[in-house]
């Protein structure tokens, strides 16, 4: 994606997730990106609420489905304790009258975990800049109208990636931390096999590191902890 809104003022960022490997990746992708800044994560709602009161940030991304609340209840009491902040669900959540309920309730943006990290940056810039933004996947379900933007038609054109059934196990070994001779002894494999597969899911999910790869497939619905 080569396209991003014009930049504003530094983007304070607070990650609301009950996951902590998927608030550490985002944390560590979001960081990279120049203007944008993680303020603070929260597990859930009561840890979330003192933060905002505390962080004001400028944009919240939150998971819908929390331990503690419902997003019902939730997203009324975000808006009251910081009213300046954006807020944008980050989420497996597809059920259409969750969404449809969220974004009547004063939600700026409904993202899918599905999301590549720089779509997820392009609908951050997106919302700050006072462009709603719904995921197209979601929109449709709905029949919710959106205007044509760079986000959404990145969206529309990308898919997940396809993984054979042994790659699948792999990459679901990977997320409890198991070495490649654990990989290999769990699905007898050898270890240069093992290591072959993990080659290819770096490749195919277009990730550097093993980390992030599980959190990219955690964030794609590939995967589930």
């Amino acid at each position: 994606m080569k396209y991003h809104y014009p930049a504003q003022k530094q983007i304070q960022i607070l990650l609301i997730d009950p996951h902590v490997v998927v608030r550490s990746g985002l944390r560590m992708v979001l960081s990279l990106w120049p203007g944008f800044r993680v303020v603070g994560e929260a597990g859930n709602a009561n840890e979330a609420m003192q933060m905002v009161l505390d962080k004001q940030p400028t944009v919240i991304l939150l998971e819908m489905a929390l331990p503690d609340v419902d997003s019902a209840t939730l997203l009324p009491e975000l808006h009251a304790f910081s009213p300046s902040s954006k807020l944008i669900a980050l989420t497996s959540q597809q059920n259409p009258s969750v969404a449809k309920q969220a974004l009547r309730s004063g939600l700026d943006g409904y993202l899918l975990k599905t999301a590549t990290s720089e779509e997820t940056i392009c609908a951050i810039e997106q919302v700050v800049n006072n462009i709603p933004f719904v995921d197209p996947k979601v929109a449709q379900t709905i029949e919710w109208t959106m205007p044509a933007t760079p986000c959404h038609e990145s969206l529309l054109a990308a898919g997940k990636p396809e993984l054979s059934q042994r790659e699948h196990q792999v990459l679901q070994l990977m997320s409890v931390t198991a070495t490649n001779k654990e990989i290999g002894q769990r699905l007898q494999l050898g270890e240069e096999t093992v290591r072959t597969y993990v080659k290819n899911l770096l490749r195919k999910l277009n990730q550097p590191t093993r980390t992030q790869v599980v959190v990219e497939a955690i964030r794609m619905g590939l995967i589930e902890l």
